[in-house]
């Protein structure tokens, strides 16, 4: 899953995309692209609040600023440390110029951008958290499904496949001769008189010399 959200990323971004174990280099491509959109944006947002524009244009340039970060923290909240840098350089490089700029309710929108952040912090650690456990959950669930699967297909006394294990595999090579023109063998063995060994030696005898 995440490497569906980095191929994702990558695709929407115009990067391309490494396939294989190439998941460093697909983090790299991913993590420079954001840095770079949000130093852009960053860079935009404190150009707006220093330009002497309308009041009503910085405060669509607040609202939008602040739901950039939270749709993009939230988004890469499975990679914790891509999500904070992201919201860190939306947010904090406007909050410290409005702190300090002097203009009017800079001070409360500058509060507000601090506690925004720190809310997302929250949100994006406790995502992040919720992954994980989805993904380790999903994770044993797959391995315990293969376990009942490879439990289904063997005999529990013997550790011989089972006739549906069987009858799986010849239909498949039987396909296979069938395509490739090539001859099928096909071995049976049995075993004499076991029944009277079992009788004889009782059947915990007979488990034992199946084993």
């Amino acid at each position: 899953q995440l490497k569906q959200l980095l191929e994702g990323t990558c695709r929407f971004f115009g990067f391309r995309y490494f396939p294989g174990n190439n998941f460093f280099l697909n983090k790299t491509f991913i993590f420079l692209g954001l840095i770079v959109q949000s130093t852009l944006w960053s860079a935009g947002f404190i150009f707006f609040m220093w330009a002497p524009v309308s009041l009503n244009l910085k405060m669509l340039m607040v609202i939008c600023t602040a739901g950039l970060s939270a749709g993009g923290g939230l988004t890469y909240s499975p990679i914790r440390s891509l999500a904070l840098w992201y919201v860190s350089i939306l947010l904090l490089p406007g909050a410290i110029y409005l702190a300090f700029s002097g203009l009017d309710n800079a001070i409360i929108i500058s509060t507000l951008h601090f506690i925004f952040f720190v809310y997302l912090v929250v949100l994006i650690s406790k995502g992040n958290k919720e992954y994980r456990h989805a993904l380790e959950s999903e994770m044993e669930l797959e391995k315990k499904s293969k376990e009942l699967e490879s439990i289904s297909q063997t005999d529990v006394l013997t550790g011989l496949f089972t006739r549906r294990h069987f009858e799986k595999v010849f239909a498949t090579e039987w396909k296979r001769a069938y395509r490739e023109k090539s001859p099928l063998a096909l071995l049976m063995i049995d075993i004499h008189h076991f029944k009277h060994l079992s009788n004889t030696y009782g059947h915990t005898a007979g488990d034992e010399t199946l084993k």
